[in-house]
């Protein structure tokens, strides 16, 4: 739970998640990984992909602040509302 999902494509396993996924069924990523750790201190989250034991892939997503963020906190706030963000699996993003 919390790391993503697992599928088959034929004989092939296949993976679509965070990096404890990855790392948890021993895959080895080499310049991929490292590439998921760049996008994440850029504040974004890494997601990877891995078929038959090989990554495969990564994507980058990221949540944009709305420029009408701010006046919605407030005003929840103002309803006495208590606000909380929580974002993402990765301390770094």
């Amino acid at each position: 739970p919390g790391q993503g999902i697992v599928g088959w494509i034929g004989d092939d396993t296949c993976l679509a998640g965070n990096r404890r996924l990855i790392e948890a069924n021993g895959i080895q990523g080499g310049a991929l990984l490292q590439l998921g750790e760049e996008m994440a201190v850029d504040g974004k989250t890494p997601l990877f992909f891995a078929r038959g034991g090989q990554l495969i892939g990564v994507i980058a997503v990221a949540d944009v602040v709305k420029p009408t963020s701010r006046q919605a906190v407030q005003e929840l706030a103002r309803m006495g509302i208590e606000v909380v963000m929580l974002t993402g699996d990765n301390a770094k993003t």
